[in-house]
Parts: structure tokens; sequence; C-alpha cells
């Protein structure tokens, strides 16, 4: 194995490791602040506070948002070019606040509803498109816009299954919340492409 592709690995080694860490970490925090104020404010008592936290899914959400975090300052040390880092700040938010809605509220339907589970491949078309572009500007750009396309396939889904004729739903409900994330993640890909051009107009490193 050669020096760049071992320098590679241990990277992202360094890079999953501080993810864990900090996702455990929020997740801790959330899980245990949850849980005092249900014992506080609830009169639950201790025990049964710390329980319901954690089947209600509070330590799971702050692991989420620990690893969000951990994501974001990662990347920012790569550069400081403020576009990149305002198109890692919209794209992390948006897969953030789509995670906590299908888990907490539903989008599609009602809490727990099956078909939130096709948000799961829209955020894998992102991830595996930000792997594949080495989280180069470029390519970031490409892999967000692929990701608003994989939302939109998802509405598209989402009306032939009927999900508009739930009591708790309708067309534009629909339309209108899922368009909020796609505009988020067209956004940011637009401003990925325009940190790419930014660093080449200034020499930068390469973008593609």
């Amino acid at each position: 194995m050669d020096t760049a592709a071992e320098a590679s690995i241990i990277r992202l080694m360094r890079f999953v490791r501080g993810v864990v860490a900090l996702g455990l970490a929020f997740a801790a925090g959330v899980g245990g602040v949850v849980a005092l104020l249900k014992w506080l404010v609830g009169g639950s008592d201790l025990g049964s506070a710390m329980t319901e936290a954690v089947f209600q899914g509070w330590p799971f959400l702050g692991f989420i948002l620990g690893g969000v975090v951990a994501t974001a300052r990662a990347l920012y040390e790569t550069t400081g070019n403020i576009a990149y880092r305002a198109a890692v700040s919209v794209a992390l938010g948006a897969a953030f606040i789509l995670v906590w809605m299908s888990l907490g509220v539903g989008i599609l339907g009602s809490d727990g509803d099956p078909a939130d589970l096709m948000y799961v491949a829209v955020l894998a078309v992102g991830m595996i498109g930000a792997i594949i572009a080495r989280f180069r500007a470029n390519g970031m750009a490409r892999a967000l816009f692929a990701t608003a396309l994989a939302h939109a396939l998802v509405v598209v889904i989402a009306l032939i299954m009927g999900k508009h004729q739930a009591e708790v739903s309708s067309v534009p409900e629909v339309v209108i919340l899922n368009g909020f994330f796609i505009v988020l993640f067209v956004g940011s890909a637009m401003l990925f492409r325009h940190a790419a051009r930014e660093q080449t107009d200034t020499g930068g490193m390469r973008a593609d």
C-alpha cells in the first residue's frame, strides 16, 4: 500500500473516531437533559424518565446531531472558502432536520410510517456521492444535485402511493414540505459550485 493510500485511511479512521466520539457525547448529553426534564417537570421517577428518553429516541437524535457537528468541523478544516463552508452547513442542516422530522413526527404520514424510510435512500445518495467526490467542491455539487433529484423522486413515489390521501396529509403539504428540503439541497449544490469556481479562479486546490 502506497503512502498516499495509507494517509487517506488514517484520515478516514480519525474522522470516524471523531464522529463516533462526539456523537456519543451528544447522545449522552441530549438523553440526559431530556431525562432530567422529565424527572423534574414531568413528575416521573428518574429511572422511568431515563427509560422514556431512550425509547423516544432522544439519545439517537443526539448522536446524529453530534455526527453532524463533527462532520461540519472536519470539512471546515479542509478549506477557508466561505461558500464551501456555507454549502456544508446548508447540506448538513437539511439532513439533520430531515432525520429529526421523519423520526419524530413523520413527513409522509404519522409517526412510524414505513414510507418515511425512503428518506434513508435520499441521504445515502448524498453520503455516497460525497465519498466518491472525496469532498471536492465540484463533486459535492453533483452529489447534492443528485440528492435533490432523489428527494424529488420520493415525492413522486409518495403521491403514487396515495400518501396525500391520508388524514394527516394532502398534496400541498407533501409537495411544500418536501420542496423545502429539495430547495435546501439545490441551494447547497449551487454554493458548492460557486466554491469550485472560486477555487479555480484563485488557483486553489483542484475542484473536481
